[in-house]
């Protein structure tokens, strides 16, 4: 997936994010180890609740949802998490 790149760096890329990354972002948002440390994401999301609730906060103009993605090795041009 090519994107433009928000950060450049040495080993990761910051990149933002679009529709084409709710699945990975619901991968996130549903894990259980994230969910038991986070109080609002305690009930699994549906890509219907995510869209209506968590995607206007990752892309509007009060913020910036970015995503981690390797420059090189096992993992290069994917993302592997969010800032």
């Amino acid at each position: 997936m090519s994107r433009p790149t928000f950060i450049d760096g040495d080993r990761i890329d910051l990149q933002p994010v679009d529709e084409d990354d709710i699945e990975f972002l619901l991968e996130g948002v549903n894990h259980p180890k994230v969910r038991q440390y986070i109080g609002v994401f305690r009930r699994p999301y549906s890509e219907a609740r995510y869209r209506e609730e968590l995607w206007p906060i990752d892309t509007d103009d009060t913020g910036v949802t970015l995503l981690a993605t390797p420059t090189s090795g096992a993992f290069e041009g994917e993302p592997v998490g969010t800032v």
